[in-house]
């Protein structure tokens, strides 16, 4: 259970149970693991109505702010007072009308209180929590509102103005079962209307903001979930498979997914080295076409083989990963596609040609496919404009669809044909790393070399490689200890070479134990280039010193932080310094341990090229404590203070005090 309150009052509870049953066997030498979880949440967000904001704002002294406060509240429910004089039979265009009254006064509103001296901060604040998610769910119907009169048919505008009205008046009325049933059965009736009563992508988006409105009041429902191991060891090799499904059920549909995954792996280890191989498999499957997109395919493949021969050590591994997403349309007709996906244009054209079109929709459908479209753009290498002909293509079958100019059978027909020529997102990636650790003047050195590949077949800008070499030690002299590395890395764009990009950087650390404290000392550089674009060239350089002191029964720790940051060839960006010091101190008070942090930030940038000075300052304090109370139950108390000021504009000076209360009930 958790509940989160604000400077108004309770603004959102959430109960979260689950229940879990596991069962292990073994059936002969085949070892078997079964986890199944059925868990459910009830959140509910406060469902703040226009009376509150009344209240808020009988509250203020009177003055001309407060007269224009009331105004607008006094206009926004005006216009709820007509809607509920209109009856069931309001036009959509009314509704409308009004609704954009209500937005717009509570836009007002807002503004008001931002911009006004006459009240304090905290009076500010209660104003704006409270009307900000009140304007944005009416701004959101409105919408809807709008999507139904502009792209709905007459045949169905007045039966959602119905629906869209008893949602509104529900709402005023804070009454959150009706509004929320309201919500459910607004998505259900537009899904079915999709492409017949509606446009079909503006469904999808009155759909998407009334799915929006439901998670952000509340998001109840259940995941369930349940995995498979199983294990067997053959021959010394051990073989380790997995199966695992996850489906959520929730009020809203955007959440509802169902997830499958399957794992093989084989290993096999001797007294000097070893060999695995692993397998996995994972498919991610939306219920609603609002998360189409989403829907996944991921494959990965691991190799990996290591031998150790005292002080020697060597690991390698090859891993391949794949992702296709079959409904995610992506950027540009693949490299290797192109002579398919001109043959498949070609017979589309066709196809559009057998369908006795009128002349104009005929002329205008073959413009997107033919030498001024899709299949000109493919023979001039230009794949990327063959793609947004095509999706142009498929917009238009759209229209002529709505406008009765094509049959809905034939519409769909090259509507699928179409998409079957778009490409869909792919990722591949290949990773190699190899690393050898050996013993190195009284120390341990590593040495590692990775490469890595990632490629979009269908997005070619987005492809990368790249290589990387790194080299840590690490050394002890009695308590002490000596550690640090270098690292250089370069990244290639093949097809975007502006994003080519060269990091050189390296780190040492010391630490040392002394009489009454602990010392460590961190140094750390890095230089990054960009061969072909040097103006974002930069320069890191960090020192960092932490002191650990144990003076029973108080710990204390003091931290110093030091970043200097530049930009090399571009004397336009600024250098900034940031110091961070920090001082905490922890000790046991009763059953629990109460601790005490303070903290200074500051951040001072120079800005080329007359050397202005911005400074920037975060001051905070923390208290908390943590204990058992009992056996059952664990209570940990929390409260922190935080001052933010701009030195050169103090009037952007911001405080910030928090408290936070957990229980840990065990039953």
């Amino acid at each position: 259970m958790s509940l989160k309150h604000d400077i108004v009052g309770l603004v959102e509870r959430q109960f979260d149970g689950d229940v879990q049953a596991a069962l292990s066997f073994a059936l002969a030498d085949l070892s078997i693991d079964v986890d199944c979880t059925l868990a459910g949440a009830l959140n509910n967000v406060r469902l703040g109505v226009l009376s509150e904001l009344r209240g808020e704002v009988d509250a203020l002294s009177a003055g001309t702010l407060k007269d224009a406060l009331e105004q607008a509240l006094d206009l926004a429910e005006g216009a709820i007072t007509a809607l509920r004089g209109m009856g069931e039979t309001i036009s959509i265009a009314c509704l409308e009308d009004e609704l954009e009254i209500i937005e717009a006064r509570l836009d007002d509103f807002m503004d008001l209180v931002e911009d006004s001296t006459e009240i304090s901060c905290t009076n500010a604040g209660r104003l704006l929590i409270l009307a900000k998610p009140i304007e944005q769910r009416y701004d959101y119907l409105e919408y809807i509102a709008s999507k139904v009169r502009l792209y709905a048919r007459e045949g169905v505008k007045g039966e959602l103005a119905s629906l869209l009205r008893r949602t509104v008046l529900d709402l005023a009325d804070g009454k959150r079962p009706d509004y929320l049933h309201d919500l459910d059965e607004l998505l259900t009736r537009v899904e079915g209307y999709r492409g017949t009563m509606i446009k079909e992508e503006e469904a999808d988006r009155i759909r998407d903001k009334a799915d929006l409105l439901l998670r952000k009041v509340s998001e109840n429902g259940t995941k369930k979930s349940c995995d498979l191991d199983l294990s067997r060891t053959v021959a010394g090799i051990d073989l380790d498979g997995a199966l695992s499904w996850e489906m959520g059920d929730y009020r809203a549909p955007s959440k509802d997914v169902c997830t499958t995954g399957l794992e093989i792996g084989a290993g096999f280890d001797d007294e000097d080295w070893g060999i695995s191989i692993n397998y996995e498999q994972e498919q991610r499957d939306y219920a609603d076409r609002l998360k189409d997109n989403g829907d996944r395919i991921s494959r990965s493949l691991d190799l990996a083989l290591s031998w150790e021969g005292d002080p020697w050590a060597a690991a390698g591994s090859v891993l391949f990963d794949s992702e296709f997403y079959p409904n995610d349309v992506d950027d540009e007709i693949e490299s290797d596609r192109v002579a398919q996906a001109i043959a498949a244009i070609q017979g589309l054209i066709a196809g559009v040609q057998g369908l006795g079109l009128p002349a104009a929709v005929e002329e205008s459908l073959l413009k997107e496919l033919g030498e001024e479209g899709a299949e000109g753009a493919l023979m001039t290498g230009d794949r990327r404009e063959a793609v947004d002909c095509l999706e142009d293509f498929i917009d238009e079958v759209y229209d002529a669809k709505w406008d009765g100019e094509v049959t809905p059978d034939a519409a769909q027909v090259l509507i699928d044909r179409a998409l079957s020529i778009l490409p869909r997102k792919k990722i591949r990636q290949i990773r190699i790393p190899l690393s050898l650790d050996f013993p190195f003047y009284s120390g341990e050195m590593t040495l590692a070399v990775e490469w890595e590949e990632k490629l979009y077949p269908a997005h070619s800008l987005l492809n990368w490689s790249t290589t990387t070499e790194k080299m840590d030690y690490t050394r002890k002299e009695g308590t002490s200890t000596l550690s640090g590395y270098v690292k250089h890395e370069e990244l290639i764009y093949p097809n975007a070479d502006a994003k080519d990009r060269s990091l050189t950087e390296w780190e040492g650390q010391a630490k040392s134990p002394l009489e009454s404290c602990d010392l460590e000392l961190t140094l750390f550089r890095q230089e990054t280039t960009y061969p072909h674009a040097t103006s974002k060239d930069k320069y890191v350089e960090k020192v960092d010193l932490e002191i650990d002191f144990d003076l029973s029964p108080v710990s204390i720790t003091a931290n110093l932080t030091e970043k200097l940051t530049r930009y090399l060839n571009d004397v336009a960006k600024s250098l900034s310094k940031e110091t961070h010091i920090t001082l905490s101190a922890s000790w046991e008070v009763g059953e629990g341990t109460f601790q005490v942090n303070l903290s200074n930030e500051t951040k001072r940038t120079y800005v080329a090229p007359v050397a202005a000075i911005s400074t920037d300052e975060t001051r905070k304090i923390e208290f908390s404590w943590a204990g058992d109370v009992t056996d059952d139950l664990k209570i940990s108390l929390s409260s922190a203070w935080k001052d933010v000021v701009a030195w050169e504009d103090p009037a952007t000076k911001s405080h910030e005090l928090t408290l936070q209360i957990e229980f840990d009930l065990s039953i």
